[in-house]
């Protein structure tokens, strides 16, 4: 079986690699940063089961999880 490997880049810095669907992210990110990097690679993690279609770019997995981010915090009440 061959593993599936997506790097994962913020501002085109390496911020996380995800592997099989199983996400592993720096710690060196502050939080907006580390909860936007955790929004790209869910968007990964969906392209590489299939629920999205190919393919994953860094420019797509940042509106992917901004648009998560924001629909996140309507669903809070955080304006």
């Amino acid at each position: 079986m061959t593993s599936r490997v997506q790097a994962v880049r913020l501002r085109g810095e390496p911020v996380a690699v995800v592997v099989d669907g199983e996400a592993r992210i720096v710690s060196w990110l502050g939080d907006g940063d580390a909860v936007t990097v955790k929004g790209m690679c869910l968007f990964a993690m969906e392209v590489q089961a299939g629920a999205v279609d190919p393919p994953y770019t860094d420019a797509r997995a940042l509106t992917y999880a901004r648009l998560a981010n924001a629909r996140r915090a309507r669903g809070a009440g955080i304006r």
